[in-house]
C-alpha cells in the first residue's frame, strides 16, 4: 500500500492551505527524526522550520521519481547535519554528534533537493530505473509473504552482508542456500530491468549495477536512497496497534531494527504516540509559511 502524495502543483502554486496540510502530517515524524540526534527542543523546532522553508524554496525541482515524504525527509537530515556540524566547528561537539551514524555525515552543504536525492549526474537515470526495479521486486515478495527471502537480500544488497554471515544471523542450513535465493533474486532484478527499458539503453548499466560491477552505480545506496524495501506509514500504523500477522511483525520489526531505517523508526515512533503536543509548534511552522509565501520568498 502507497503512501497518499500531497498535491505538488498545488505546493509549487504556493497554495497556503496544502503547506499547512503537509505540515499537520509531517511534522510529528520529522521531529522524531530530529529529536533522536539533537537534545535541545528550540534547536529541533528551528531545524524542523528550515526543514520546511527548504521544501519551499526546491518545490519546482521536486523529482516525481521519490515520494514527498523522501523529499522532505533528506532536506530534514542535510539540515539537521549541517547543525550537528556547526556544533563540531565550534568546538562544542558531544553525545549529539555520536550519535548519527558515519553515512548520514556525508551529506553536502546547503544541498538542493535534487542533490539531496544525487539525480543530476550522469548515471541518474540508471539509478533511478534500478530503483524502480528494486521497488517492483519487493512488492512482489511482499505479495508472496516470503518475509525470509526479503530478509536475505537486504542483507546483502543493502547492508552488504556476506553469504555466511547471512546464513548464521538468519538460522539458514548453509551459506549456499543464501547464495541460491541471492542468484533467484537478481535474475528476477534483470528480467524487470529488461522489462522497464524496453529500448535497451539502460539494459546493460542495470545489469552491471546487479551484478556489482558498474563503478558508477551503487546497489547499497540505490536501496537506501529509493526506500525500496520501507513499508508504507500503514504497515507502521498497524504495527502501532499490533494488527499486524505475525510474518509481517517480524519484518518490520527486522527492517525497523536490524537494519536500522531512521525514517521509519521516525514513522513508528510518531504513530505510537507523541509525548508532547505538536499542535502549537505546527500552528508556528504554518504561520511562518504564511509569511514566506506572502512575501518575497514566495514569489521566487
Amino acid at each position: 500500500m502507497v503512501d497518499q502524495q500531497p498535491d505538488i502543483k498545488r505546493l509549487a502554486d504556493g497554495d497556503e492551505q496544502e503547506w499547512g496540510n503537509v505540515q499537520a502530517e509531517f511534522a510529528g515524524r520529522l521531529l522524531r527524526y530530529i529529536s533522536k540526534r539533537v537534545q535541545d527542543h528550540q534547536v529541533r523546532e528551528d531545524i524542523l522550520q528550515e526543514t520546511f522553508l527548504g521544501a519551499l524554496r526546491g518545490i519546482h525541482s521536486f523529482n516525481p521519481t521519490y515520494s514527498f515524504e523522501q523529499y522532505l525527509f533528506g532536506i530534514c537530515r542535510n539540515r539537521t547535519i549541517d547543525f550537528l556540524r556547526r556544533r563540531t566547528v565550534r568546538g562544542l561537539g558531544g553525545e549529539e554528534e555520536d550519535s548519527v551514524p558515519a553515512l548520514e555525515r556525508l551529506a553536502v552543504d546547503e544541498a538542493t533537493p535534487s542533490q539531496v536525492f544525487g539525480v543530476n549526474d550522469l548515471g541518474a537515470r540508471g539509478r533511478d530505473l534500478l530503483g524502480r526495479v528494486l521497488k517492483a521486486w519487493v512488492a512482489e515478495t511482499f505479495a508472496a509473504e516470503e518475509w525470509q527471502r526479503i530478509k536475505v537480500v537486504e542483507l546483502l544488497l543493502a547492508a552488504e552482508e556476506r553469504n555466511l554471515h547471512v546464513a548464521k544471523e538468519l538460522d539458514i542450513q548453509d551459506e549456499s542456500a543464501v547464495a541460491g535465493i541471492k542468484f533467484r533474486a537478481l535474475k528476477r532484478l534483470a528480467t524487470l530491468a529488461a522489462a522497464e527499458d524496453q529500448t535497451g539503453k539502460l539494459r546493460d548499466e542495470i545489469v552491471q549495477a546487479i551484478s556489482g560491477t558498474h563503478v558508477g552505480i551503487d546497489m547499497a545506496g540505490v536501496w537506501t536512497q529509493s526506500r525500496a524495501s520501507c513499508p508504507s506509514r500503514y504497515w507502521w500504523a498497524r504495527l502501532a496497534k499490533g494488527r499486524c500477522e505475525p510474518g509481517m511483525a517480524d519484518y518490520l520489526e527486522f527492517h525497523r531494527d536490524r537494519i536500522d531505517c531512521p525514517l521509519c523508526q521516525a514513522n513508528y515512533e510518531d504513530l505510537k504516540g507523541a509525548s508532547e503536543n505538536l499542535e502549537p509548534m505546527v500552528a508556528r511552522l504554518q504561520a511562518s509559511t504564511i509569511v514566506f509565501l506572502r512575501g518575497k520568498g514566495g514569489q521566487g
